[in-house]
């Protein structure tokens, strides 16, 4: 079975908190990413989850993720087709769609949604863990998305 994250990146990988305490003493070697979300992201390595970019960052958050160490596979980003009337869930929505009509590729996947932002699809529901934007990713979020994965808990102290 495939497994996919849908990472957004301002409000998750980088947050207010990030910003105003910790990012200036850092800031040349990490610069908008908070290193900390990169060790709890690999946390997911174990179930073989690969990172589809559903951010306004697209390609460009690529690079840096990777130079701070994330270890899940990055295999492509979400168009950026946000308006009036569609939102990120659309986004992911198309992207799954687009990923899976061949009848070839087995389509059984599961997903994951972390985003700041609640603008998401009803059926999406169980899949979407909001993070709040003032702290970032947390240990929480990582023990809900291993549950929605299947996966055993990896650190209960969150």
């Amino acid at each position: 079975m495939r497994k996919y994250l849908f990472l957004d990146v301002d409000g998750v990988c980088n947050h207010d908190d990030w910003y105003y305490k910790n990012r200036a003493i850092a800031r040349n070697k990490c610069g908008d990413y908070d290193p900390h979300v990169i060790e709890l992201l690999n946390q997911l390595e174990d179930l073989d989850v690969k990172v589809v970019i559903s951010s306004s960052w697209g390609t460009m958050a690529y690079e840096p993720l990777k130079k701070l160490g994330l270890k899940l596979p990055i295999i492509g980003h979400t168009d950026q087709i946000y308006s009036e009337w569609m939102c990120r869930g659309n986004e992911i929505a198309k992207w799954l769609y687009e990923n899976h009509i061949d009848e070839h590729i087995d389509d059984t996947y599961e997903y994951v949604i972390f985003d700041d932002m609640k603008d998401m699809l009803m059926e999406q529901e169980d899949n979407f863990i909001w993070v709040d934007s003032r702290h970032g990713l947390t240990q929480e979020h990582i023990n809900k998305a291993r549950a929605i994965f299947g996966g055993a808990k990896w650190n209960l102290d969150g």
